[in-house]
């Protein structure tokens, strides 16, 4: 009889086939450009390395690690329009 992995919990972290899905998704997108780029095979190994080293970058850190990295490093100006800036003292016009 062959074993499969149940998940347990709503915690686990989501899967497609075999690979976690940010992973999963670098090597789709490397798999589109190289569609649509028609360097097929040039565009499927980078993206194959990038995936397998992305996943060891993130082997044994939070499963939302991807989300992090996004967040410190990515330029993000969206400001609240309910919650005010941090050096507006008064609140009320």
């Amino acid at each position: 009889m062959r074993d499969f992995h149940v998940p347990v919990s709503i915690d686990d972290p989501k899967k497609a086939f075999i690979w976690d899905l940010d992973v999963f998704i670098l090597f789709m997108s490397g798999f589109g450009i190289g569609i649509v780029s028609r360097h097929f095979f040039i565009s499927m190994s980078i993206s194959l390395f990038i995936a397998w080293r992305w996943g060891k970058l993130k082997s044994g850190k939070h499963q939302w690690f991807f989300l992090h990295v996004l967040y410190w490093y990515l330029p993000i100006n969206e400001k609240n329009k309910r919650i005010p800036e941090t050096n507006k003292r008064e609140f009320l016009n």
